[in-house]
C-alpha cells in the first residue's frame, strides 16, 4: 500500500457530514454493509461473515466438513467460497434458506421454524416490532426521518435484511425498496420516502447473490444507473469492505472519468487500516484529484448516533430562527440547469465584465455557437463558488409561447417556498409578477439567468418585446440586490444605466491554439492561422474540428480543403460542415443523435436508453454518448443532486431536422412516444390527483405527435388532460401546446379532428383567464368562422363569449350571451352536450340577481340542508359552498353566508392541493362578514391572515385588505396582540369552530 495515503478521523467525518453538507447543499447517499446490522454485544443481530459460514456448515454431515474447512483455509474469500460449496451441493434454494435463517436471528424472539416461507417473511416485514436494531441501524433510521432531503433520498446496501427499512419505520419515516438480484436500474421503483436499494438481493422473494459469478454477472443498465448516482451525490461508504461486484465496477468507472465530479467518502473500522491493494488501485485516481477521501477508526455504531445528535442540535437552532431561509442552489427535477463545457478557453474579457458589472441586468448576445450560454454558465458556477449570491436560478426559455412567463411563475413558486399558487399567478399581469419577485428577493441576493430568450426580441428595434420587456422594466423599477442575465442571438441595444449589453464574438488566434491544445489536437502556427481564418474564429465550429483532429490527426488537411468549399454565412456554414462529421460517426452514435433531435427536453442517459431499447443495448447507448461528448456534439447539463441531462447543441439539432425527411424522423418520434405511453398508462389511473408535472407526459406526447403531423392523435392527448391542467397550478402548459397545434392545422378541415371543440374551448378559457386579449379574441373569431350556420356548436360559442365577458366583469354582456345560448337550446331541443347554464348562473349572480342563480349552485339540495351546521360533504368541493355563500353574501344574508364560507374554508384546510389564493379569498370574505357582525377583533385577525397571503401572491389585493384593516383600526385598538404564528393558528381554530380550546390568545373583546 502506498505510504502517502492520508486518512482522516471520525471527528473530521462528523464535521464533513454536518457543516460540510450544510455549506455544499449536497444530499448524501449511504452505502452500508454487514457491520450495520451485525450483533452488538449480547444483542440479537444478523450474523457476521463467520456466523453465516457456521450456518452453512450446519447444512452438511460431519464427514463433509473437513473438505469444506480445507477450502475455507486456502481461500482469500471464505464467504464466497462457503456459498459456492453450498450451492454446488445443495442448490440456490439452500443458499436462500441460509440467509433467511441468518436474518431471522435479528428477531428478539427468533422463529422456532428454521424454514420460513415467503409469506411468513413478508408478514415479519410488515411490522417494526420484534426486531433487534443495532445502535447504528436505529440512529440511521432516525436520521433519515429527521432530515429526509439530506440523508433520506436513497440508501444502498449489500445486506439482505430489512433492518434499514425497519429502522426508518420505527422512526415514523417512510421507505420503499428495490431488490436487484439481476439486471435493472435504480429508477425502476417509485414511491414516497427513502429508496432502499438491496444490491445483492433480499431475504425473501428473490435469489441472493454470493458467489463471484453471481456478483460479477453483466448488468449494464444497473451499472450505468449506479454510475449516474455515484457521480451526482456525496457517497458515504460505511461498514462495507469493497466486494468485487457491480457497485465496485461502477465506482471504478466514475473515478477514472476525468470529466466526472464525484464526492466519495470511504470509511474503515480500524484506526490503522491496511486496505486491499485492489481497492486502493481502484480509488487512486479519485484520491489524486481529492474526489475520494478515506477515514479511519470509524465505528458505525458510534458514528450514526453522534451524527444524529448533531443534526438534532442543528434542527433546534434552525427552528429558533424567525425567518426561514431559501435553500441555496437547491435544484428540483423541474428546474433547468446550466450546460457544462468540456473544453473552455478564452472569454476572460466577458467573464471579467460580468464579475465587475455594477448594472442589475445584462444581455449576452452573439451568433449561435459562439458560446453565450457557456459564458453565462461559467459565470453562474464561479459566483456559486465565491458565494456572492444567496440563491441561483437558471432558466432556459428556448420554447415559444408561455415559456418565459411560466419560468417567472415557477421561480416565484420556488422562492415563496411553495406558498404561491402557479394557477393564480398565471392570471396576473407581468407587472404584478415582477413586483412580487422583487418583494421576495428584496432582502436576498439572487442570480437569475434566463437563457435563449430569442423569441422575445424585436429584431428591428433590437430590444425585448411583450411580457419579457414588461418584466425587465418593472423589475428594474424596484430596489433589489439581485442580478438578471439574459442570453440571445439577436443584438440588443439598451440605453439604460441599469443594463449592460455585450456580444460574444469569435475566438482569436491565440485562443484557437489553446482550444486545439486542450483537445489534444496540436497543430503548427500556420495551420492554426489557416483554420482560424476559414472559420472566422467561430467557437463551436473550431471545437468540432479540434475534436475531429484529436481523433484522427491525418484528417486535418482534408478538413481544411472541405472548409474552403463550405464558406458562407455563419452559422449556416457550420451546419453544412456537420455533414462531413456525420459521415464519420458510427451507426449507434447516429441513432442516439437522431433520437435526441426529437426529444422535447434534455434527457438522462437512462431515458435515452429506454427510447432506443428496441434498437440497441443500454451499454451501447452510454458508449455512444461518451463518444459524442468527446466530439462536442452533445451538451451536458449536470446537477449535484440529480442525474446528468444530455441535450443537443441547437446547431446540431437544426442540422439533423433539416437533413432527414419527416418519414425518417417519425421512426424515432414513435420510439419516444411508446415510452410516454407507458407512463400515461400508469398515471391515467388517478389523473385527477396527479401534480401538473405528471400531466406533462400528455402535453409532451402531444408535442411529439404534432411534430410527426399526427394531429388527430394530438387533439386526443390534449383533450384527456384539458380539465386537469385547467384546474392545476400550470394551465399555461396546456395552452402552450394547444397554440402549437392550432397553428399547424388547416382550420377549414376542423371536422376531421374528433376533439377539436373540447381542446379549443379549454384553450380559449385559459387564455381568457390569463388576460391574453389579443390572442383569445383572434381564437374566438377563428372558432366562429367554423360555424357559418347556427348549429349545436353555436351554443358552445355562446358559452365561450359569456365566459369572456364575465371574466372581464362585463356582466350584462355575459348575461346576454348566456341567455342566447340557453334560448337556442331550449327552443330547438337539440341533443348536444353544449350548454350555457353555469355561465348564466354566474352572470345572474354578479349582475345583481343572486336569488335567480342560487338554485343552480345548490344542485337540487335545499338551502336549509346546506345551512345545517351538521351537514358537511367534502366531496362537494370548496366551490360548491363558496358559490352558494357568495350568492347569500350578495343577498345580504350574513349569517347564512358565513356558514357556507366556513364549510368552504374547512375543505380548503383538508385538501392536500389547496390553492393559496383561495385561502386568501376565504379569509378576506370571512373578515368582511365578521365586520358586518361587529366581531372586529376576529375580523382583524382574518384580514391580517389574508394580507400575509396576498403579500405573497398579489400585492394589489394586499393593499386592498390593508385598507380594510385601516377602516377598522379605531375599533380594534384594544384587541389582544398576537404573533403571526398564533394569529394563523387562531384563524384555523375559528374555521374549525375550536376557538374555545385555543391556547395563546385571551378572549376576544367585542365592540
Amino acid at each position: 500500500m502506498p505510504s502517502n495515503i492520508e486518512f482522516y478521523d471520525q471527528d473530521a467525518l462528523l464535521d464533513r457530514l454536518t457543516n460540510g453538507v450544510l455549506s455544499s447543499g449536497q444530499s448524501v447517499v449511504f452505502l452500508v454493509g454487514s457491520a450495520l446490522t451485525a450483533p452488538v454485544g449480547n444483542a440479537a443481530g444478523v450474523p457476521n461473515v463467520q456466523g453465516v459460514i457456521e450456518l452453512i456448515k450446519k447444512e452438511f454431515a460431519a464427514d463433509q466438513l473437513p473438505e469444506l474447512d480445507q477450502a475455507l483455509q486456502t481461500s482469500s474469500q471464505p464467504y464466497q467460497t462457503a456459498f459456492s460449496y453450498l450451492i454446488g451441493r445443495r442448490g440456490q434454494g439452500a443458499a436462500n434458506n441460509v440467509i433467511r435463517r441468518a436474518v431471522s436471528m435479528s428477531r428478539l424472539l427468533p422463529p422456532s421454524d428454521s424454514s420460513l416461507t415467503d409469506a411468513e417473511c413478508e408478514r415479519l416485514d410488515q411490522t417494526s416490532d420484534g426486531w433487534s436494531l443495532s445502535p447504528a441501524a436505529k440512529s440511521l433510521g432516525e436520521l433519515i426521518a429527521l432530515e429526509p432531503k439530506k440523508f433520506g433520498e436513497i440508501v444502498l446496501t449489500t445486506n439482505f435484511d430489512p433492518l434499514v427499512e425497519v429502522a426508518i419505520k420505527s422512526a415514523k419515516g417512510l421507505s420503499f425498496r428495490t431488490v436487484l438480484h439481476r439486471e435493472g436500474n435504480l429508477s425502476q421503483t417509485h414511491s414516497l420516502g427513502c429508496h432502499v436499494v438491496h444490491l445483492h438481493g433480499y431475504w425473501h422473494g428473490t435469489d441472493t447473490l454470493h458467489t463471484m459469478r453471481q456478483l460479477n454477472q453483466a448488468r449494464p443498465r444497473l451499472k450505468a444507473s449506479l454510475r449516474s448516482l455515484i457521480g451526482s451525490k456525496l457517497l458515504v461508504v460505511v461498514g462495507y469492505g469493497g466486494w468485487d461486484d457491480i457497485f465496485s465496477a461502477a465506482l471504478k468507472e466514475v473515478i477514472e472519468d476525468d470529466t466526472a465530479r464525484p464526492e466519495i467518502i470511504w470509511t474503515f473500522y480500524s484506526p490503522q487500516p491496511e486496505p486491499e491493494s485492489s481497492l486502493i488501485e481502484s480509488l487512486s485516481p479519485g484520491l489524486d484529484r481529492g474526489r475520494v477521501n478515506l477515514y479511519a477508526g470509524v465505528d458505525c455504531h458510534k458514528l450514526f448516533p453522534a451524527l444524529l445528535s448533531r443534526w438534532r442540535v442543528l434542527g433546534e437552532r434552525q427552528s429558533e430562527q424567525s425567518t426561514p431561509a431559501i435553500e441555496p442552489s437547491r435544484q428540483t427535477s423541474d428546474e433547468d440547469r446550466p450546460p457544462r463545457a468540456e473544453v473552455f478557453v478564452g472569454r476572460e474579457k466577458e467573464l471579467d465584465q460580468l464579475s465587475t458589472m455594477s448594472q442589475r441586468a445584462c444581455f449576452i448576445t452573439g451568433f449561435g455557437g459562439q458560446g453565450k450560454s457557456t459564458v453565462a454558465a461559467r459565470y453562474f458556477e464561479a459566483e456559486k463558488e465565491k458565494g456572492n449570491f444567496d440563491t441561483f436560478v437558471w432558466r432556459d426559455c428556448k420554447e415559444e409561447g408561455e415559456r418565459f412567463e411560466n419560468q417567472v411563475i415557477q421561480v416565484i413558486v420556488r422562492l415563496s417556498g411553495g406558498l404561491s399558487s402557479a394557477n393564480y399567478l398565471a392570471q396576473q399581469k407581468m407587472e404584478v409578477l415582477a413586483e412580487l419577485l422583487a418583494t421576495l428577493t428584496r432582502s436576498r441576493k439572487v442570480l437569475f439567468v434566463f437563457d435563449n430568450i430569442d423569441h422575445y426580441v424585436d429584431l428591428e428595434k433590437n430590444s425585448l418585446v411583450g411580457n419579457a420587456s414588461t418584466f425587465l422594466a418593472a423589475y428594474l423599477s424596484f430596489g433589489t440586490n439581485s442580478r438578471l442575465i439574459f442570453t440571445c442571438r439577436p443584438d440588443i441595444q439598451y440605453v439604460d444605466s441599469n443594463v449592460l449589453t455585450f456580444s460574444v464574438s469569435g475566438l482569436n488566434l491565440a485562443e484557437t491554439g489553446q482550444l486545439f491544445a486542450r483537445r489534444g489536437a496540436l497543430r503548427s502556427p500556420s495551420e492554426l492561422e489557416e483554420v482560424h481564418n476559414l472559420t472566422g474564429g467561430h467557437a463551436f465550429w473550431l471545437d468540432l474540428i479540434a475534436a475531429q483532429v484529436a481523433k484522427k490527426p491525418a484528417a486535418f488537411r482534408e478538413i481544411l480543403v472541405q472548409l474552403a468549399s463550405k464558406s458562407g454565412a455563419v452559422p449556416a456554414s457550420v451546419i453544412s460542415f456537420l455533414t462531413l462529421i456525420w459521415d464519420t460517426l458510427e451507426l449507434n452514435q447516429k441513432l442516439v443523435l437522431q433520437t435526441m433531435a426529437e426529444t422535447v427536453r434534455p434527457e438522462t442517459a437512462q431515458a435515452l436508453g429506454d427510447y432506443l431499447s428496441s434498437q440497441m443495448r443500454f451499454n451501447k447507448v452510454t458508449r455512444a454518448l461518451r463518444a459524442l461528448r468527446d466530439a462536442n456534439l452533445v451538451v451536458i447539463k449536470p446537477s449535484p443532486q440529480l442525474d446528468d441531462l444530455f441535450d443537443l447543441h441547437p446547431l446540431v439539432r437544426e442540422f439533423i431536422r433539416k437533413t432527414f425527411r419527416l418519414e425518417d424522423r417519425v421512426r424515432f418520434i414513435d420510439c419516444i412516444i411508446a415510452v410516454y405511453h407507458k407512463f400515461i398508462a400508469i398515471f391515467a389511473q388517478d389523473i385527477s390527483s396527479r401534480p401538473a408535472r405528471d400531466l406533462r407526459y400528455w402535453t409532451e406526447n402531444a408535442e411529439l405527435l404534432i411534430e410527426a403531423e399526427k394531429y388527430d392523435e394530438a387533439f386526443e392527448r390534449l383533450s384527456y388532460v384539458a380539465y386537469p391542467l385547467y384546474s392545476s397550478d400550470q394551465p399555461g402548459e396546456f395552452s402552450r401546446v394547444a397554440r402549437i397545434l392550432f397553428r399547424k392545422i388547416d382550420w377549414s378541415n376542423w371536422q376531421i379532428y374528433r376533439h377539436f371543440d373540447r381542446v379549443c374551448g379549454r384553450h380559449f378559457r385559459i387564455l381568457v383567464n390569463l388576460g391574453r386579449q389579443d390572442e383569445y379574441e383572434a381564437l374566438l373569431k377563428q372558432y366562429e368562422a367554423t360555424m357559418p350556420d347556427k348549429d349545436a356548436r353555436y351554443i358552445n360559442y355562446c358559452a365561450l363569449r359569456s365566459h369572456m365577458h364575465w371574466t372581464r366583469s362585463e356582466f350584462s354582456d355575459a348575461l346576454k350571451w348566456a341567455q342566447m345560448g340557453k334560448e337556442l337550446k331550449d327552443r330547438t331541443n337539440v341533443d348536444t352536450q353544449f350548454n350555457t347554464e353555469h355561465e348564466l348562473a354566474l352572470a345572474q349572480r354578479d349582475v345583481g340577481h343572486p336569488e335567480l342563480a342560487i338554485d343552480h349552485f345548490l344542485k337540487g339540495m335545499s338551502l336549509e340542508s346546506i345551512l345545517d351546521p351538521d351537514e358537511f360533504d367534502e366531496n362537494r368541493g370548496e366551490s360548491y359552498y363558496g358559490n352558494t355563500g357568495r350568492c347569500l353574501h350578495r343577498m345580504g344574508k350574513i349569517d347564512e353566508a358565513l356558514v357556507c364560507y366556513r364549510k368552504s374554508a374547512l375543505i380548503l384546510e383538508m385538501s392536500p392541493r389547496r390553492h393559496v389564493e383561495n385561502n386568501g379569498f376565504i379569509r378576506t370574505w370571512i373578515g368582511e362578514l365578521l365586520v358586518a357582525k361587529g366581531k372586529f377583533c376576529d375580523a382583524k385577525l382574518f384580514f391580517e391572515a389574508a394580507e400575509r397571503i396576498w403579500n405573497l401572491v398579489s400585492p394589489p389585493r394586499a393593499k386592498s385588505v390593508g385598507q380594510q384593516l385601516q377602516d377598522i383600526e379605531a375599533l380594534t385598538r384594544d384587541c389582544p396582540s398576537m404573533g403571526e404564528a398564533d394569529a394563523e393558528r387562531y384563524v384555523v381554530a375559528w374555521i374549525n369552530d375550536r376557538t374555545r380550546y385555543f391556547v395563546g390568545s385571551s378572549n376576544q373583546p367585542e365592540v
